[in-house]
């Protein structure tokens, strides 16, 4: 129904459902005529931000999903990088062995990468400790990990396609574009 219609027991502003039917427009979620289209109903049985969701569904058909689901996930919890105050060079030093050269995002994925196989590779009170030595929080990690399994096993369930293969540079990133086109500036 209309949202205008709704016995909202306090209503939003007009101007934030204006901006929220904005959105959806350019996520392609709605078109002109404020209707569902077929992409905003694969992107309503996602559970999370719409950006996030039409992420998702743009890596599913650019053979990206596996690193996008990784972003969005990282996106979605509190930022594992520790950085105290007292300590924030060092933590820059213990950080920047996870940058990439040319992408924050992939930056993300290097550390993703770096958690799993140290996951693998040891018992879980040894990897609590490398996370400490490392400024790294163990329990956003394990969110960050069980976010990322929570919207993988339900975009497989959505039918969308996981890749095998490396994701190319290209191609995630203007996955990543087609959720964030209002916050592109010239």
């Amino acid at each position: 129904g209309d949202v205008e219609n709704f016995p909202f027991l306090d209503p939003p502003e007009t101007k934030s459902v204006n901006d929220g039917y904005r959105l959806l427009f350019e996520l392609g979620a709605i078109d002109e005529q404020r209707v569902l289209t077929d992409t905003g109903r694969l992107m309503a049985r996602l559970p999370i931000e719409p950006r996030f969701s039409r992420i998702l569904i743009a890596a599913s058909g650019s053979s990206c999903l596996q690193e996008a689901a990784i972003i969005v996930a990282g996106l979605s919890i509190q930022e594992p990088r520790e950085s105290p105050a007292d300590k924030r060079q060092l933590a820059r030093e213990k950080h920047r062995v996870y940058d990439h050269p040319d992408s924050d995002f992939l930056s993300l994925v290097n550390l993703w990468n770096w958690f799993e196989q140290s996951r693998q590779d040891l018992a879980r009170n040894q990897l609590r400790k490398l996370c400490s030595r490392n400024l790294l929080s163990y329990n956003r990690l394990i969110e960050w990990r069980e976010t990322h399994r929570q919207l993988l096993a339900l975009s497989q369930h959505l039918g969308l396609k996981r890749n095998r293969r490396e994701a190319d540079y290209r191609a995630l990133h203007t996955a990543i574009l087609s959720g964030s086109l209002n916050q592109l500036g010239t």
